[in-house]
């Protein structure tokens, strides 16, 4: 008998260690599957043919405009019509994956799955979205501007420098965010 107490308080103590192991891992394995389900039903939603036909429309539009007004602040005589920025000097138009949806969606996403309080998440949520928004009025510019001077670098900029910058300023904005939440606030001594 005395062996088989042995076992079993052995079996028991594996199972207090993996319970430990899982608990500890939980937070992560909750943030993983949060973050999963939120990008899912984001790319349900943005392949979807409604989206298509009458959202990103009217985003690359909207885009398309306002960068026309800033690019007017740099003496650029442009137009914009739907979603193409025009001047008697170059045209571009806003294409799909242009548009930032995909970075604030990642952004949103790894936000909204992120334990925090609903009123920091909400707060976060605009502040960054409303940069991600600025930074591509910015990206957009920029490009008109390289390919009206510099055409032979439109590209390199688009793909590689502008893509790569997008994705790290979404996810650099998001670490950002969430270390400002876990960070501990040093309590005021009496």
């Amino acid at each position: 008998m005395g062996k088989s107490k042995g076992k079993k308080n052995i079996h028991v103590s594996v199972n207090r260690k993996t319970q430990t192991g899982l608990a500890k891992r939980k937070p992560v394995l909750m943030f993983i599957f949060f973050f999963a389900f939120n990008m899912a039903l984001f790319y349900v939603v943005w392949l979807s043919g409604y989206f298509n036909a009458n959202i990103h429309p009217r985003i690359s539009s909207m885009y398309a405009h306002l960068s026309s007004i800033l690019l007017n602040f740099l003496n650029q005589g442009t137009s914009a019509i739907q979603d193409t920025v025009n001047s008697t000097a170059y045209t571009i138009r806003i294409n799909r994956g242009c548009d930032a949806v995909e970075a604030m969606a990642l952004f949103a996403s790894a936000l909204l799955a992120f334990p925090a309080a609903g009123k920091k998440k909400f707060f976060g949520l605009v502040k960054g979205l409303a940069f991600l928004f600025v930074l591509n009025l910015i990206r957009i510019a920029s490009l008109f501007l390289t390919g009206r001077y510099y055409p032979e670098y439109f590209d390199f900029i688009h793909v590689e420098i502008w893509q790569i910058l997008f994705i790290i300023f979404s996810l650099g904005l998001w670490m950002f965010w969430a270390k400002s939440q876990t960070e501990k606030k040093p309590v005021l001594e009496k």
